[in-house]
Parts: C-alpha cells; structure tokens; sequence
C-alpha cells in the first residue's frame, strides 16, 4: 500500500514539476522578448504636428522646435552633440511635414516630388497608422517613407542604407509601427 503511494505521488509531482519548470522558461523567455519592446521604449509627441512615435531607450531625438520646411525632427541611435555625420553603423531617422498643395493624391504628390539626389529603386505601398502609404528605397537618400493626413505628409526617412540591412531592420520597422496620428 505504501509502494503504490509514492507511485502515485510520484505520478503527480513529476508532470506538476516539469509544468513548473517549462512554465518557468517560457516566462522567461517571454519576459525577456516584451521586455525588450516597443512598450518599454521612449515616446515622443509632437503636438505641432500632431503625431508619435517611439524610439529605443538608448537613443536620441531632437525635436524640430522651428516648424518650417525643411527641418525635421531627428531620432538617431548616436549623440548628435558629439558630431554631424552618422558615425559607422549609426542610424538617423528624420522625420518632417510637407503639404500636399494641389496634388490630388499622395501617388501624384510624389512624382511631383522626386527624391532631390539619387533614383528610386523600389517602392512599395504599406499600411501605417491605419493609411495607405509608401515606402520608396533610394541610391542616395535611405529609405523615405510617406505617409498622407488631411492635406500634409508625414515624411520619414531613416539613412544610411547599410545600417538598415546589416542591424537596424527590425528595429525600424518597430519605431515606424508606432508612429500614430495625435489629432
């Protein structure tokens, strides 16, 4: 009688002790994953413009504080106080506003606005912030995104090109997924 109770015990704390025990590690691991996020980055609001968008803790904006065109907004994941250029492997998101004036739509908006140095090597429509936008990759200029609001255009560009393939891929697409309309 006494055998078949450590049996039985013995049935019941091993399967209960593996549960605990994978249970721990996807904890882990998913712990690990979220934490690492866009839900424990930092934000940034611009009320100007009405929009926001998250960045890696790690990371640094400037605000455009000026609102003209051509000033924008700048996300990089290196200290602009320390230099201009994009040190080797850094990336720069610039982020600015242009008017659609009398395009009729962002597809004629853009071939009115062609990028002002290099050739467009592809383009591709995309889904952000809930509005049909596209994604142009450039010779000269990185990837510049364009996304339609009312009668502006939320103009986003992330240079150079060699930090969005060899390390910061993921990472942008993270950053543009949470850019979102304000007002």
């Amino acid at each position: 009688m006494k055998q078949m109770s450590k049996k039985k015990l013995l049935s019941i704390i091993l399967p209960l002790g593996l549960i605990i025990v994978i249970g721990g590690i996807l904890g882990v691991y998913f712990y690990l994953k979220l934490g690492s996020g866009v839900n424990n980055w930092n934000e940034f609001k611009d009320d100007f413009y009405g929009y926001s968008i998250k960045y890696p803790k790690s990371w640094f904006v400037y605000p455009d504080e000026i609102h003209k065109a051509g000033y924008s907004t700048e996300i990089t994941s290196y200290d602009l106080s320390k230099g201009q250029t994009i040190p080797s492997g850094g990336l720069r998101i610039n982020i600015a506003m242009d008017n659609i004036g009398d395009s009729k739509s962002l597809d004629e908006w853009i071939k009115k606005n062609l990028p002002p140095v290099g050739n467009v090597v592809s383009q591709d429509n995309r889904v952000i912030a809930g509005v049909n936008s596209i994604v142009q990759t450039t010779s000269e200029l990185g990837l510049l995104v364009y996304i339609p609001k009312d009668n502006q255009i939320f103009i986003i560009q992330a240079e150079p090109m060699e930090s969005l393939r060899e390390r910061y891929n993921e990472t942008f697409n993270m950053i543009l997924s949470t850019f979102k309309f304000t007002k």
